[in-house]
């Protein structure tokens, strides 16, 4: 195997900047001194249908289907990983059949099936788990090259493959507790979900509840309302019924002055009726002790018998006259008299309407004043009721009042659990986001500066190799066997190696 081989092995890639040499090519002036290659990446919905059916492959009792998904891991590889000339992927894809490569399979088989049946498709979306995969690929490879089998090889292969296999049980592990603390975190997300849903239904009920309390509010403060103004009503049909009541009473006052006026006239006639028939009396006695004078004269002049008949006749006209006199007298005093019985009895009906008329003012009175001390007490009993009811109405929208503020503080406290929930959430989900943002920055710069080291291994092994090389030139031809295979070849860079260094 000489340089040109060596040469026609390094292929151009798409994604090396300009001025950077591509692995296996020999370092120039251009190359940079640190290269960070972009970290390959699979997308994910791709590798999540194919990691099924390469999990499903290598569970399937047909072997035919279990090669087709080693096929398939091979292929969802990045090639760049992958050693150019890979016996093993070559012989996969050439369908060889030899005891090597179905050895080498068989192992490929169990080692994929570590791989895949931790259920995580993260393993093959990881850039550090697809170079692990890589390795034990170019390992295997290297194994088939040699044409061994996989119990024959040196303990130092069989070492490297057990430590590419611990390896990969030790990323599953890590991946099992990483889907461990996942379902953790999605646990306690589920029962923050749960507990902020909880909350709302909780603040939903309270709200429900403020609602239900300030209806009820609004109600008793109608109520109030209507029972102030059915009062007021109330109040202003009593006043005008005791004003009527009053009214009456006045009236009936009035009446009970009237008519004691008229007694007090009636009265007043009586006494003047009364003094005229005492005149009267007195004129009819003196009349009377006049004509019995007159009679006397009589007696005495016809006792004397001594004056003459004209005297006789003029006495006798005197007489006559003073007969007519009283009978006139006598006759205004029947007039008088009737009169005045007519009005002794005009004033005793008087008398009688007056005492019927006090009587029914009075028992009128007694009624009013009886129907205003029954409506004073009906006002005094509304008005107690309805200081009772309003006592009652006020401390029961106090009640409502205190527990609406009681709602409204629980409505406040849940409020704040709920935004300190979700400060809590949101600080989780920060902090699960930077651990994953940090553990695929570590995971990137690790396997970015594996790529970087490997990248400056195989500069310098391409350096010694070139500088072995031209030694070879110079060395005299029969004096070294040339090598014929990589394993001879690397077993002549070794023992070139180590002769350098001696004589460095």
């Amino acid at each position: 195997m000489n340089t040109q081989m060596n040469a026609s092995r390094v292929v151009p890639r798409p994604d090396v900047p300009p001025g950077m040499a591509p692995l296996g090519a020999a370092p120039t002036q251009l190359t940079p001194l640190v290269y960070v290659p972009q970290p390959y990446r699979v997308p994910v919905p791709a590798a999540n249908s194919a990691i099924n059916d390469i999990r499903y492959g290598l569970r399937s009792p047909n072997f035919g289907l279990r090669v087709e998904a080693v096929e398939k891991l091979v292929d969802l590889l990045p090639q760049q990983l992958l050693s150019e000339e890979n016996a093993f992927v070559d012989a996969l894809r050439a369908k060889k059949d030899s005891p090597v490569v179905a050895d080498a399979l068989k192992d490929a088989i169990d080692f994929l099936s570590l791989v895949v049946t931790s259920g995580d498709t993260h393993l093959l979306l990881n850039v550090e788990k697809t170079a692990t995969i890589a390795k034990y690929f170019n390992a295997l490879g290297r194994v088939v090259e040699n044409g061994h089998l996989l119990g024959d090889i040196d303990e130092e292969r069989q070492a490297e493959i057990e430590a590419l296999k611990n390896e990969i049980r030790e990323i599953a592990e890590q991946l099992t507790d990483y889907n461990d603390s996942q379902k953790e975190m999605e646990a306690a997300v589920k029962k923050l979900e749960e507990a902020k849903a909880e909350l709302a239904s909780r603040l939903e009920e309270s709200e429900e509840r403020c609602q239900v309390l300030k209806d009820k509010e609004t109600e008793l403060t109608e109520m109030v309302g209507e029972i102030a103004r059915e009062t007021n009503v109330a109040v202003r049909e009593m006043e005008s019924e005791l004003s009527m009541q009053k009214e009456t009473l006045k009236t009936m006052k009035i009446e009970i002055q009237e008519a004691e006026s008229r007694q007090k006239r009636d009265s007043e006639e009586k006494e003047d009726l009364e003094e005229e028939v005492d005149e009267l009396r007195k004129t009819v006695e003196k009349q009377e002790e006049t004509l019995s004078l007159a009679y006397r004269n009589i007696n005495k002049l016809e006792e004397r018998n001594a004056d003459s008949e004209e005297r006789v006749i003029e006495l006798e006209k005197i007489a006559s006259g003073a007969s007519d006199a009283v009978s006139k007298l006598k006759s205004d005093l029947a007039r008088a008299e009737m009169n005045l019985s007519a009005k002794e009895a005009e004033v005793a009906e008087l008398k009688k309407e007056f005492e019927k008329s006090r009587v029914k003012s009075r028992r009128e009175a007694a009624v009013a004043e009886e129907r205003l001390k029954e409506l004073e007490d009906i006002a005094c009993k509304v008005g107690e009721k309805l200081k009772q009811k309003v006592m009652a109405l006020e401390s029961e929208l106090s009640q409502k009042t205190a527990e609406n503020d009681a709602l409204r503080a629980d409505e406040v406290k849940s409020a704040q659990e709920l935004d300190r929930l979700k400060f809590q959430l949101e600080k989780t989900e920060e902090a699960l986001l930077a651990e994953l943002e940090k553990d695929e920055r570590s995971e990137d710069e690790e396997f970015e500066r594996e790529i970087y080291e490997l990248h400056e291994e195989l500069l310098k092994k391409d350096a010694e190799i070139s500088e072995l090389r031209a030694q070879l030139d110079k060395t005299p031809e029969g004096y070294v066997k040339e090598p014929t295979n990589l394993n001879e070849l690397l077993k002549l860079v070794n023992t070139y190696t180590a002769l350098y260094k001696q004589r460095i």
